[in-house]
């Protein structure tokens, strides 16, 4: 008789071995906050991304990391009393330096870029602190779409190997079938993310030429003034002088 669901483990997750009940893979799947809070969640998710070679994916998630040590960090020194703005600083330069190399992550735009540099200028606590946070949570932002697809892979393996009416080698056809089409999804929207990534590299390169080609436009214009000016200038003395009794 096949076991019931809340007490069989999970084989499968990402297609890493997890050994987890369903009441554990339910409550580690059910939102990105819950699986990057969890120890296991997020080894498991991370395993999930180094197979699907989601590399944008895999440095979002090392981001993250980083930002929430260095807030959970921050927070136990402020507890004790023994809090650093140096080390701080130094947390958020490395931070800085993570999030200058990331491609291909929306969520991190010129607008945090500024900010950062902000407040590294001020570096008072408060904007440190704010900038970290906000890193990590766009950081988590971005891992969301492919968590929904951790999430509806193990619910779909589950579903399948709890239905006793087919076949043991139709399940797994079905599965292998799931699988290669949400692989195809992933690395296909890594390609359009790369592809529209290189468009606005264009139109941006494009843009400084445009504004460049303007104010070369703009200078000879003013020039073009000036001698227009110079010449009436001119005219005008060597008509009084011309015209002196």
């Amino acid at each position: 008789m096949q076991a019931s669901l809340s007490v069989r483990t999970i084989g499968c997750i990402g297609k890493c071995t997890t050994g987890l009940t369903a009441e554990e893979l339910d409550q580690i799947t059910d939102n990105i906050n819950k699986t990057l809070s969890h120890p296991k969640g997020r080894q498991i998710f991370e395993r999930y991304l180094q197979q699907r070679n989601l590399q944008s994916s895999l440095e979002c998630l090392e981001l993250y990391k980083i930002c929430s040590e260095s807030l959970a960090k921050e927070l136990s020194k402020l507890q004790s009393k023994d809090s650093d703005l140096e080390s701080l600083i130094v947390d958020v330069m490395t931070v800085r330096e993570i999030t200058e190399d990331l491609d291909g992550v929306p969520q991190i735009d010129m607008a945090l870029m500024e900010r950062f540099n902000e407040a590294l200028t001020n570096k008072t606590r408060e904007a440190l602190l704010n900038i970290l946070e906000d890193t990590r949570d766009r950081s988590r932002d971005y891992l969301k779409n492919v968590h929904q697809n951790l999430f509806r892979q193990s619910v779909t393996d589950i579903q399948l190997d709890s239905v006793d009416i087919l076949p043991e080698a139709l399940k797994r056809q079905v599965q292998r079938t799931w699988h290669q089409k949400y692989d195809a999804l992933l690395s296909q929207n890594e390609c359009l993310k790369e592809q529209i990534n290189t468009m606005n590299y264009k139109m941006k390169k494009k843009q400084k030429q445009i504004n460049t080609l303007q104010q070369k436009l703009l200078n000879l214009a003013g020039k073009i003034v000036n001698s227009d000016e110079n010449n009436e200038k001119i005219c005008s003395k060597c008509w009084i002088l011309t015209n002196e009794p």
